[in-house]
Parts: structure tokens; C-alpha cells; sequence
């Protein structure tokens, strides 16, 4: 019979311990199961179209339209998720990439219907020069949606919420007040 040593039996209490605080109560790690644990995960990628310039100088525009972030179980999932948004917010910014570069007379129905205050207030003159600048202003934002696209995906591990029901609530002075 094998007479067992003392640094041998605190190298398993020591293995023992780290699988224990790894896996919690009943989940020390069976040979053959991947040792590493899945966290949760937040994703984000930024969508913007572009645009080009009608006219003789035809420069082309990227636009930013948003940021999107969405939260997993795992990594796989909030990619899934973010995949999902990203198609959303695409079709969204090209929506209003047609409204705003597309339709000249949704422009100056839409910016006179904001001004319709003031244009009641002022004289005729007045109103002509509101009226040419806004048609100036939109025949200059006239042009073709070329297409939208999303910024490659970032993704990082974020915090379990079983850990963060063991950490003491922070408290703020607006709490404190009596």
C-alpha cells in the first residue's frame, strides 16, 4: 500500500477547490467536458448607408445611422441577436435614406409643414425666401441611395448576474436622505 504525501494531498484539495469555486456545488468537472466556461456576452456593430450626390459633382456620403448592442447567454447567441438588429436597423436606414436623398417632394412637404408658424407670421416676402430655401436646401440633399452596411461586430464577455447579487449594494446620498 501507497503511503500518500503531504504535498500530493494538497495538490488534489487544491485541484478539488479550484474545479469547486469553477463549476459550483455538484458540477465538479468531469473528465472528457471542455474546461472552459461559456460567459455571457454583449455585441455591438454601428449601420450607416451611403449616399450619392445628384448633380455634376457626384460625391458619394457614408451617414451614420446607429449603434447596436445586444446581450447573450453565450457569445453565439448575442451574435445571433446582433445579426437580427443589424437586418432591422439596415432596412430602417435605407428606408430613410430614400425618404430624405430620394423624394424632393417629401422634403419640402415635411420642412414646410415644421415651418407652417412662421410662415403664417411673416409677409409674402418672407415666406418666398423661407420657401426658396427650403427647396434649395432639399434639391441639395437630392441624390441616390447607394447601399447599408454594418461595422464588423465587437463582442465582450459581461458580468453574470448571480455575482452581482453577492456584491453589497452601493448606496448614493440621494438614498441616504431622510
Amino acid at each position: 500500500m501507497k503511503i500518500l504525501t503531504l504535498p500530493f494531498l494538497v495538490l488534489i484539495i487544491v485541484q478539488f477547490i479550484w474545479q469547486y469555486s469553477l463549476y459550483g456545488e455538484n458540477k465538479v468537472q468531469q473528465e472528457g467536458e471542455p474546461s472552459v466556461i461559456e460567459l455571457a456576452s454583449s455585441c455591438s456593430a454601428e449601420v450607416n448607408y451611403k449616399w450619392k450626390r445628384a448633380g455634376d459633382k457626384p460625391l458619394e456620403h457614408t451617414i451614420f445611422w446607429v449603434k447596436v448592442e445586444v446581450e447573450g447567454e453565450t457569445q453565439a447567441r448575442a451574435k445571433e441577436k446582433l445579426e437580427d438588429s443589424i437586418n432591422r436597423e439596415k432596412k430602417k436606414a435605407s428606408e430613410q435614406c430614400r425618404n430624405l436623398h430620394e423624394n424632393l417632394s417629401g422634403c419640402i412637404s415635411s420642412r414646410l409643414e415644421g415651418t407652417r408658424a412662421v410662415l403664417s407670421a411673416t409677409d409674402f416676402e418672407g415666406r418666398r425666401a423661407i420657401q426658396n430655401a427650403i427647396f434649395e436646401d432639399c434639391k441639395g440633399q437630392q441624390g441616390q441611395c447607394i447601399e447599408t452596411n454594418s461595422s464588423n461586430s465587437t463582442c465582450r464577455a459581461i458580468q453574470d448576474n448571480s455575482q452581482k447579487k453577492d456584491e453589497p449594494e452601493k448606496t448614493t446620498t440621494k438614498d441616504k436622505k431622510k
